[in-house]
Order: structure tokens, then sequence, then C-alpha cells
């Protein structure tokens, strides 16, 4: 996802503006200049909550400034960073997941640590109800400790893709699905970190169940057809297929991969999706 255009400044103005009270547009206008000095801050860092501090501010400052956040609810005065950040999805999937369907806005510094970015639109990025939960007021300090993907500023594309999966075939089929660990490793830090805390493993593992079963009298048709040489033939081109629509880190793709590596499932194995 592209960070968005807005003017940051303009947006601030004009939550400030909106705002009924006398007493909370004084101390909005107090702290302005410190909030869009906070704003450069944080696009020169990218958003890194370790090279990001938060700032000291009243309690009163930092209530008004969270409240902000409210303004961009649907048919409130900036609704339009809500819209756009949906908008600018792709095919309204969930940037953190790449599963679910967008619903919500999540705040990539929480605005319970850092109440001055509340109604950025840098630091909005929109996510399914799910990743939004657990995500939550969750986020990487250190360097080492790792931190979640930023969509608007991580372009990882020159890199293999993020994950890798087994299938499992024994008395069933189970897609476990990792990090790859042939990842560069500033990448594989952040990758893994934005899998562990996102629990993506569950998710992907629910949804390649369904995917498989899904594709069962496909595969077996493959499979009556040409035997395992055909079964993988079908999962490379449908890997292909779906990197070349949703990208090189699309966890569907990374599942046929799995498929393509497994000779148990490609030579027979695959009929285990029926048991149970």
């Amino acid at each position: 996802m592209t960070k968005p255009g807005r003017d940051a400044a303009a947006d601030y103005d004009l939550a400030v503006d909106k705002r009924r009270r006398l007493a909370v547009k004084e101390t909005l206008r107090r702290c302005r200049s410190r909030v869009l000095e906070a704003y450069t801050t944080y696009d020169q860092n990218l958003g890194v909550a370790s090279k990001v501090v938060a700032l000291d501010l009243e309690l009163a400052a930092k209530v008004a400034l969270k409240e902000n956040y409210r303004l961009t609810f649907t048919d409130a005065p900036l609704a339009s960073v809500r819209e756009e950040a949906f908008e600018a999805t792709f095919r309204g999937l969930c940037p953190l997941c790449g599963k679910g369907e967008v619903s919500e806005l999540d705040h990539y510094l929480p605005k319970s640590l850092y109440p001055e970015f509340s109604m950025l639109s840098w630091n909005l990025v929109p996510a399914c109800e799910r990743c939004n939960d657990i995500k939550s007021n969750v986020v990487g300090v250190t360097v080492d400790e790792g931190r979640f993907f930023h969509v608007f500023y991580d372009k990882v594309t020159e890199v293999e893709p993020l994950l890798k999966v087994e299938l499992v075939v024994q008395g069933g089929v189970v897609a476990r699905f990792r990090v790859n660990e042939r990842l560069p490793e500033d990448v594989r830090v952040i990758a893994s970190f934005h899998f562990d805390k996102l629990d993506l493993g569950t998710a992907y593992a629910a949804g390649a169940a369904i995917e498989l079963l899904e594709r069962f009298d496909a595969i077996a048709s493959y499979h009556k057809f040409g035997g395992a040489s055909e079964v993988e033939r079908f999962a490379k081109g449908s890997a292909k297929s779906l990197r070349s629509r949703f990208g090189t880190h699309y966890w569907k793709a990374a599942l046929y991969d799995g498929m393509v590596s497994s000779a148990d499932f490609c030579s027979g194995g695959y009929q285990l999706l029926l048991a149970g």
C-alpha cells in the first residue's frame, strides 16, 4: 500500500475547528507545533516505535488528542481518512494478514501510548477485525525484539516469499505455516514478530483447510489424469497464478508451494482431506 498523501497539518487544524468545547480547542492549539513536529519525526523514522518517542503531554492534551480519532468515523468531519484507507487496500483484503476483510482502522503506534498520532493518516492502517483485536496495544520496542510490518513504509519486494508451508499427511492433512528461514536477517526478525504476534499460523491453517477442500475435486482429477506429477504441475500453476494476482507473499501461494513439495500429498495423500 502507498502512504496516504493527505495534508496532516490541515487534518489537525480541521479537527481543532470541529471540537465544540473552547477549552479542548485551546488545549489542542497549544500542543499543535509539538504534534506536527512529531508527525515529521514519525515519517522520518518510518513509524518505528524504537525511534519514535511519545510526547510528554499533560493529561488534558492526551485525552483531547486521543478523542480526535472519533472525527475519522463514518459521517464525521474526517471520515475521508477512513474511506481513503479502505479504498487503498487490494480487493478489500486486510494488509496485515492478506486473508480477512478490511473493516477497521488499526493504530500502528497505539493511540493509548501515542495519542498524538491518533488521527494521523500514516498511522492508521486498514485491518480486519481479527488482526486489529489481536494487535491491540502491542508494539515492538527494540530492534532485536522485532515489530509489525508497516504497510505504508515496508516494501518487502526483493526477497523470497515470507512464508513456507509443510503439508503434514497423517490421518488427515494439516498445513503448517512458518516464516521462511532463508530471508535476510532484518526481514526475518520483523516477519517472525508479525507472524507470531498475529497468530497467523493458526489463521492460515484454518484457511488452508477450506481452500484444499474446495479444490479437492480438481486435485483428484489431475491425479487421475497423470498421477503425482500432474498434481505437482497443477500446484505450481496455482502458486504462479496467485502470485501474479496477489503478490509474492500471498499465503495461498505458499500453500500451493507446500503442495508441490509434498510427495505424500501429491501421490494420493490428498484423499485424507476427506478424513473425519
